[in-house]
């Protein structure tokens, strides 16, 4: 009775020893795979932090500078106008920036880092689809930065038209697949040869040619009317395919941020593919992107919005037009000749002089008249050019009317994936608000703009701050050391971590040794009983 007591006993201690193993087992498989402190989310969480804090300290060392904020307001040396590919960028580029300098100011033209060329002497406008990186390879004290920002929905859903109707006219010039349209060179670009679009069309230009195959194998039917025009597959690719495209999440959704942020595939930083991969791995890591990409609006001389781009473009005309005008009167003065900026479509030829009230008059005014007959000429244009492109690929043809038709859930996944571009465009409206109210308030001052003044920006920039939308330089090293306190508290919490694996480890391992050391002695003794018998 006592040996089968005994031996009950010990089985049972001996399960309680494996139960425990395995439970030991489980607990550092977890903490290897989801807590470990060299685990894919703190590298990543690491990675970003360190990147938006380092990002945060250089803007601030910059703005650190600029005691009273009003240089931000003064236009350097060097515009460059960050164009975010589908929000109106071309138009305003070509109707209203170009029309501010002469021809010898403009920069050699450039769509990406490939073609940047700075080397013009006098080079005064650059306009890219490059990101905010680019400017690590300009002289960034002399250099003010000007974007547009659009709303995400218009903006997706306008990248999806594009990439397919310049698709679409492969159809109509060739029978098969070409690289390009026409042969390459420095001034006759292709779409193909323009990031993002080299990427995008060349998807939609394939998608396009094996749905016309198979339209003439007749292995699809092909409805005359379609309820959606975003919705037939029998031509095009529909948008909710385009939308959870690889290609489509990398280039377009959260692009904006992205771009202003500096960290898209085009970027000229080495981390900025890794970046966005943590950002995409794990959503909430975002916010420091976020962070980074509004505080580089607060920064630029100027932000438009595309949904209002005629105020847009009296906003920065008033801005800086004053400030080109006594730029030209200082090359007057020390060349002894005057100097002229002629705006050949349109025919206007002024004399941007600071002591003229009445040019400098006349120079708003028909800039902003000039860009709208510009721009409005150029989306005629480009309506008739969408037509004959969408011909080959009837019925399908996009409208506003037609965006009205696009079913909720892949509205709602628009609006899932462009999360960090809806909170950056609601930033943008806030600032340009904000703009708004400094051209109210200083308009006058702004028509006798010198550059070495100040027009009492002080009072507008303390506005700024108790908004609370430009931070003040002791809250931005505050941000920046809660993230470093952050990132103290992940690794203690990992140190904790760690130091937990090792006891359980050490625990589980005595374990081991001492059930395996009571096994051989229970098989001892009981060999040596048997012996005895």
């Amino acid at each position: 009775m006592r040996k089968a007591l005994a031996s009950s006993r010990w089985w049972h201690w001996r399960w309680r020893s494996l139960s425990a193993l395995l439970l030991w087992m489980i607990i550092v498989a977890a903490s290897g795979s989801s807590e470990n402190p060299w685990g894919e989310r703190e590298r990543c969480e690491a990675l970003v932090r360190r990147w938006a804090g380092q990002e945060i300290w250089n803007m601030e060392e910059e703005s650190g500078m600029d005691l009273d904020g009003s240089r931000k307001w003064e236009l350097q040396d060097l515009l460059f106008f960050l164009h975010v590919p589908r929000t109106g960028g071309r138009n305003y580029n070509q109707c209203f920036l170009k029309n501010m300098f002469s021809s010898e100011e403009l920069c050699p033209r450039s769509y990406d880092k490939l073609r940047m060329d700075l080397s013009k002497p006098n080079c005064s406008l650059l306009s890219t689809h490059d990101d905010y990186s680019i400017l690590s390879m300009l002289p960034k004290a002399r250099t003010s930065t000007i974007t547009n920002i659009r709303d995400p929905m218009n903006r997706v859903l306008s990248s999806y038209e594009f990439s397919v109707e310049v698709a679409a006219r492969f159809l109509r010039r060739t029978r098969s697949m070409l690289r390009r349209i026409g042969p390459k060179t420095q001034k006759a670009m292709s779409t193909l040869d323009i990031w993002p679009w080299k990427y995008l069309v060349p998807l939609l230009q394939r998608d396009l040619f094996e749905r016309r195959d198979l339209r003439a194998a007749h292995l699809v039917e092909q409805p005359q009317k379609p309820a959606n025009v975003y919705d037939v597959p029998a031509f095009v690719m529909p948008l909710k395919e385009f939308v959870d495209h690889p290609a489509v999440h990398e280039l377009v959704h959260n692009g904006q941020t992205f771009q202003v942020a500096g960290i898209t595939n085009n970027s000229y930083l080495k981390e900025a593919n890794d970046i966005r991969y943590c950002v995409t791995q794990f959503e909430e890591l975002g916010e420091h992107v976020l962070h980074v990409a509004k505080r580089r609006l607060n920064g630029m001389l100027y932000v438009g919005l595309t949904e209002r781009h005629k105020e847009s473009a009296e906003i920065l005309v008033h801005l800086v037009g004053r400030q080109i005008a006594t730029r030209n009167l200082h090359k007057e003065t020390s060349s002894t000749a005057k100097q002229t900026a002629t705006y050949p479509d349109y025919g206007l030829n002024m004399n941007l002089t600071a002591g003229n009230d009445t040019s400098y008059g006349d120079f708003i005014s028909h800039m902003v008249t000039s860009y709208e007959q510009c721009s409005s000429s150029l989306r005629n244009a480009q309506v008739q050019r969408r037509i004959m492109s969408l011909e080959t690929i009837a019925p399908v043809n996009f409208s506003k009317e037609a965006r009205k038709t696009i079913p909720g859930d892949t509205v709602a996944r628009i609006l899932q994936l462009n999360s960090l571009d809806f909170e950056l465009y609601q930033h943008a409206k806030q600032l340009f608000q904000l703009e708004q109210e400094f051209l109210k308030n200083h308009a006058d001052e702004l028509e006798t703009f010198e550059p070495d003044g100040r027009h009492g920006l002080e009072e507008h920039i303390t506005s700024l701050h108790a908004t609370g939308i430009v931070g003040s330089r002791d809250a931005a090293a505050y941000v920046l050391e809660e993230d470093r306190n952050r990132l103290g508290v992940t690794r203690d919490a990992a140190i904790f971590i760690l130091g937990c694996s090792v006891v359980l480890s050490a625990l589980g391992i005595y374990s081991l040794v001492n059930f395996l050391s009571r096994s051989a002695r229970a098989k001892s003794r009981g060999a040596t009983a048997l012996q005895r018998k």
